[in-house]
C-alpha cells in the first residue's frame, strides 16, 4: 500500500506550490509548513 500511494504523499506536502502555499500563511521553512499541514486535518 505504501509503495502506491507515497507519491500521492509526496506531492502533497513537498512540491513547491505546497511550499509556497504554507509560507504566504506564515509558516516559516519547510518542516513548519509540513508539520502543519499534518496538523491540520485533526
Amino acid at each position: 500500500m505504501w509503495v502506491l500511494v507515497e507519491t500521492y504523499h509526496d506531492v502533497t506536502y513537498f512540491s513547491p506550490e505546497s511550499r509556497a502555499a504554507t509560507d504566504a500563511l506564515g509558516c516559516k521553512g519547510g518542516w513548519m509548513g509540513y508539520f502543519g499541514m499534518r496538523a491540520a486535518p485533526l
